[in-house]
């Protein structure tokens, strides 16, 4: 499937369910936020998403639990 139908048919969907308009690509981040909130293994999450170190796929998790402390107003 060319790149174009793949983006067409997801931005259908989206507009279909009534969903806004979010890059392709945020599927991916969806999908890693899922996987450790529901504390997946850091490693397993590395391997899942194809990171060579394991200090990138840390780096994510740092950036997702500073997020959900902004959203909890946690201090």
């Amino acid at each position: 499937m060319p790149n174009s139908s793949l983006f067409n048919a997801f931005f259908t969907i989206l507009k279909k369910a009534g969903l806004p308009r979010v890059p392709i690509h945020s599927l991916r981040h969806t999908h890693t936020v899922i996987l450790l909130e529901a504390g997946v293994d850091l490693k397993y999450v590395q391997e899942r998403l194809g990171h060579k170190s394991i200090q990138i796929t840390a780096t994510f998790l740092r950036k997702l639990n500073r997020t959900q402390c902004l959203n909890m107003k946690c201090s």
